[in-house]
């Protein structure tokens, strides 16, 4: 087997994990970036909108420009902050949160798919190697990268 190295498989697992979710998402009428703002506000409902750009990732414009159109799609709703009427808090309507265990849904579908011929230690082991990879590349290993 030709050898590889991290950045290929990662670009290739990366590619192709977006391509699953992104065809699934958009049967359910979700374009990229919704299901990313969408599960955060499960977990945080009623943050505000530079919260969600610094936790999705996602520049401030392109977090504005999301919220518009799942406003009018019925999936959010902004309301001035009480101490603050500059700032708008977000929150899931009714139609978000049923969208946002559909989200789940997919991405639990598109899991068992990933490891589909992993025994249960296999697939903790590598979410494990993962979780490791993630915080090497953050603090840098303990070095000066």
């Amino acid at each position: 087997m030709e050898e590889v190295s991290f950045y290929q498989v990662y670009h290739r697992l990366r590619a192709i994990h977006r391509q699953r979710v992104h065809e699934k998402f958009s049967k359910i009428g979700l374009s990229k970036g919704q299901p990313k703002i969408i599960s955060y506000l499960e977990r945080h409902d009623g943050c505000i909108q530079r919260e969600l750009a610094q936790n999705c990732h996602v520049r401030a414009s392109t977090v504005t420009n999301l919220l518009m159109r799942m406003e009018n799609e019925g999936f959010i709703r902004r309301e001035a902050c009480k101490n603050d009427r500059r700032i708008l808090k977000v929150y899931l309507t009714a139609k978000g949160r049923a969208i946002a265990k559909e989200i789940e849904r997919i991405n639990q579908e598109v899991d068992e798919i990933a490891f589909a011929d992993f025994s249960p230690t296999q697939k903790q082991e590598t979410l494990a190697a993962l979780v490791r990879l993630c915080d090497n590349l953050e603090t840098g290993g303990g070095e000066d990268v």
